[in-house]
């Protein structure tokens, strides 16, 4: 039998791997791939294949690396760009996302800077649940008993 892959097994190969794909195998086709790429580095679409899976397992950095490999390899390759921007705008948008939170103070934070606020400075008195007695030096209308 003749073959497309001449020094790679039929497992070790892009084609397995994109059927390990299709059935949601995505640690099965990372191995295949990365067992294509060692037995040829310039096999293009080993590297993009190895990164759809990585991306699938959460293994961005990873497959960043593999597409942009896959774009050093071949600049043209529409699938490698597609994977490697969407990819790069969706890691954009989590960091986004991570510094917003960040800034946000934290409810401890939020509860110190409401007691600051209302409570008329640091060593503001709190009025008796009666009210204030005024004298007639703080309300010249007030008198003195």
């Amino acid at each position: 039998m003749h073959s497309c892959f001449p020094r790679q097994s039929r497992s070790a190969s892009p084609i397995a791997a994109w059927a390990f794909m299709k059935l949601d195998k995505f640690k099965e086709a990372e191995k295949d791939c990365s067992q294509a790429i060692s037995l040829n580095g310039g096999f293009v679409k080993a590297f993009v294949r190895r990164g759809v899976a990585r991306r699938h397992l959460g293994k961005h950095a990873a497959a960043l690396v593999d597409f942009q490999h896959a774009l050093a390899i071949e600049p043209g390759n529409a699938l490698a760009k597609r994977e490697w921007a969407s990819l790069k705008k969706e890691q954009d948008a989590e960091a986004r996302v991570v510094t917003e939170k960040m800034k946000k103070p934290t409810p401890a934070a939020q509860r110190e800077a409401f007691a600051r606020a209302f409570s008329g400075g640091s060593q503001a008195k709190k009025p008796s649940k009666y009210g204030t007695k005024q004298t007639t030096e703080e309300n010249p209308h007030c008198r003195s008993p």
